[in-house]
């Protein structure tokens, strides 16, 4: 009996032991457990920035620490939220204009595309590394825990990672680039996954899949010859010669969120360190204002007839037409069939014209 009791007391201090960890971990406050991140978003294009703004905003709510480097500062002050401005450090000749729409559309040949997007890529590290800002934040001691850098065109701020020894995320604002896969393992199988620079879907003939995989091959070694080559050489510059490859750094990453959606583009095979944030920078829908409900037809099944009589851009017949709608109530069943039919299969002319005649006699009617 001794010996029962003396278990039941042992196995009640083991579990009391076990619980305490939970405990303590459930008394730290929350802001304890708050990161301090570093966000790099050297694209001087505004929707990469609007796309990617509530995900900072959601960190800042959470309580984590931010330090943004882009060209998009916050209008007002956000507590938590440090911008290290990079306003006019890319400007060019057509920036303030912006780039002519007729250029874009000159330029058709993808590969073209993709040159040139490397190269803007060696000229966004370049420029990004040699501001005065960001130099002084690569020569200080500050530490950081997470350092989020965007996969776009250059890979040449990877190093801010290894030099934090931070967790490195990547964040895409468009889809997967061709050689945003390697980093992270992705299956980027050219027979059924198309890249973002061609126009095919994910049922290809062997036609196109010989293409897609010709050109997924050649804009990976486009970006290694034109962008992290270059690049390298400037990490070299200003971090110094101690560190390693870009490419090797790449597979340093531990997260990618990507700014597609499997319903909206091609679905793909993702690893799960690939994750999916289409409609991010979608807010949600506010609540609609509440309005009356009327006499509805299949024709105008989702217009309210009390909107449309309240527009000013209706003609006065119609508006007669709509007022007499919304104010006549029948119970008619037979009437109401041959409404929805008429509106349903007939053209608006045609259907407001029979409407019209159907109206005047359901008024005789009530008369």
């Amino acid at each position: 009996m001794d010996v029962c009791l003396i278990l039941l007391q042992m196995v009640h201090l083991a579990t009391q032991l076990l619980c305490l960890p939970v405990l303590i971990l459930l008394q730290i406050p929350d802001n304890v457990l708050c990161a301090r991140f570093w966000i790099i978003l050297p694209t001087h294009v505004k929707s990469h920035f609007i796309m990617l703004e509530p995900y900072l905003k959601a960190l800042v709510s959470r309580g984590h620490e931010l330090v943004v480097i882009s060209h998009f500062p916050q209008k007002e002050a956000v507590a938590h939220y440090a911008d290290i401005v990079l306003e006019d450090s890319l400007m060019t000749p057509s920036s303030e204009t912006g780039v002519p729409i007729e250029h874009v559309q000159s330029v058709k040949n993808p590969t073209v595309n993709v040159i040139h997007l490397a190269k803007y890529g060696v000229h966004t590290c370049e420029t990004v590394l040699s501001h005065p800002s960001v130099k002084k934040l690569i020569m200080s001691d500050e530490e950081f825990d997470v350092v989020v850098n965007e996969v776009f065109h250059t890979d040449c701020f990877l190093p801010f990672a290894y030099k934090c020894k931070a967790i490195s995320i990547g964040v895409s604002s468009s889809m997967l680039m061709p050689w945003a896969n390697n980093r992270l393992g992705n299956p980027d199988n050219p027979s059924y996954t198309p890249n973002i620079f061609t126009s095919y879907s994910d049922h290809m003939n062997f036609i196109e899949r010989i293409e897609n995989g010709i050109t997924s091959v050649l804009y990976k070694m486009i970006y290694h010859f034109f962008s992290d080559s270059p690049s390298q050489q400037l990490v070299h510059e200003y971090f110094g010669q101690d560190i390693p490859d870009l490419a090797e750094l790449a597979t340093n990453t531990s997260l990618l969120l990507v700014n597609s959606h499997f319903s909206l583009n091609a679905p793909r095979p993702l690893v799960p360190s690939v994750v999916e944030t289409g409609s991010l920078h979608i807010p949600k829908p506010k609540p609609l204002p509440q309005v009356r409900k009327v006499f509805m037809f299949p024709m105008f099944s989702n217009i309210s007839l009390h909107f449309l009589i309240n527009r000013g851009t209706v003609n006065c017949r119609v508006h007669k037409l709509f007022k007499s709608l919304y104010t006549i109530r029948t119970t008619n069943a037979h009437m109401c069939k041959v409404l929805s039919y008429f509106t349903h299969y007939l053209n608006v002319s045609t259907a407001v014209a029979v409407i019209v005649s159907i109206i005047s006699k359901i008024t005789m009617n009530h008369k």
